[in-house]
This record gives structure tokens, sequence and C-alpha cells, in this order.
């Protein structure tokens, strides 16, 4: 039997209120955890960006000449993950906030079968950031990083769970969206 991956939400819709800030500071997990700066939304907007339109080759640039050299793949993770809560936040109307978060948290439990490994841990993180616990977040990390390339595999994932779960993302003003938040990460990290 074949592992599952995202099932793809068909319900687009887009508020033109939506916008994510992105602050100077990054997000900060604790006082001696690693920050998650402009650099790294920069680079997960990208992955997301060349995930909803397929773009593997594209995806591998990013991860292989920027973030692997920069030792920066936890990070780009958990900014991802950020961005896809900041997003349904933004984009999505109660009903589909609920329906979201329990996808996740059936994703994220360890006896979900139908789905993969990479799957089921970007629903981990997911809700270890959603419940404001860095350490569980750091845990799930930790078992990624156990099969070989496993970091990179959660961090493909986890870009493309963002448009599968925000069908909205892959219309003119989702692309659009993406585009102005890359733009404004982009300007904060050239703002250091």
């Amino acid at each position: 039997m074949q592992a599952k991956r995202w099932p793809e939400r068909n319900k687009p819709k887009y508020r033109q209120d939506a916008y994510i800030e992105i602050s100077r500071n990054g997000v900060r997990m604790s006082s001696d955890e690693a920050r998650v700066g402009a650099v790294d939304f920069r680079r997960a907007l990208a992955l997301i960006q060349h995930g909803e339109r397929g773009d593997e080759a594209g995806m591998r640039v990013i991860i292989d000449d920027e973030v692997i050299p920069a030792d920066r793949l936890e990070q780009l993770i958990r900014a991802t993950v950020s961005i896809l809560w900041q997003l349904v936040a933004q984009l999505c109307e109660p009903d589909e906030v609920a329906e979201i978060g329990e996808t996740l948290t059936l994703a994220s439990a360890a006896d979900e079968v139908d789905l993969d490994r990479d799957s089921r841990l970007v629903g981990q993180i997911a809700m270890a950031q959603h419940s404001g616990d860095p350490s569980v977040e750091y845990e799930v990390l930790r078992e990624a990083a156990t099969a070989p390339d496993g970091l990179v595999h959660l961090a493909l994932t986890a870009a493309g769970a963002v448009p599968a779960l925000l069908p909205q993302l892959r219309t003119d003003a989702g692309r659009q969206l993406l585009n102005n938040l890359a733009m404004q990460a982009l300007r904060e990290e050239n703002s250091r």
C-alpha cells in the first residue's frame, strides 16, 4: 500500500486583506535556540512558491545551494510551518481553520498509517508550533534527522503541505500574495 501525501483541499478563497508580518528580529523559539530570521522566511516562501508550481528542481536549488551550505535546514522547516499557520489564520474562515487543525492533528498521530513518515512529522511540528512547545518541535526535528536526508525530505514535504492545505495559494491572487510576502522578506533580509 502506498503512503498518502497531504489531501488537497478544494475550496479556494482569498481575502484581499491577507498579510503576514515578518518581524525584524525573527521568531524566537527560546533564549538558547537558533533564531528563525528573515532569510529563513524568504527561503521558505521561495520553497513554497516552487512547490506550488511543481518545480522540484527549483526547490532543490534553494535547499542545495542556499540552505544546506548555511546549515539552516531546521530553521527553514520551522519558518515554513510558521508561514503555514500564519496563512491559515489570515486566509481561512473559522470552519476551514478547524478542518485544517483536525487534518494536522490526525496527521501528527503516530498510528496514522495512511500518511508517509515526513507528512506525519510535518503534522507533529505544526501541532507543536501551534501549542507553543518548542521542545516537541525539536524532538520531531531530531527524529527526522535520523533518516538519510531526513531534514531535506521534511523541508520539501512541509513546503508541499502549504499549498495542499491552502488551495487559494494556487490562484492568481494567492500567487501574488506569496510574491509580495517573498519581496517583504527579501527587504527585511537586506535591511540588516
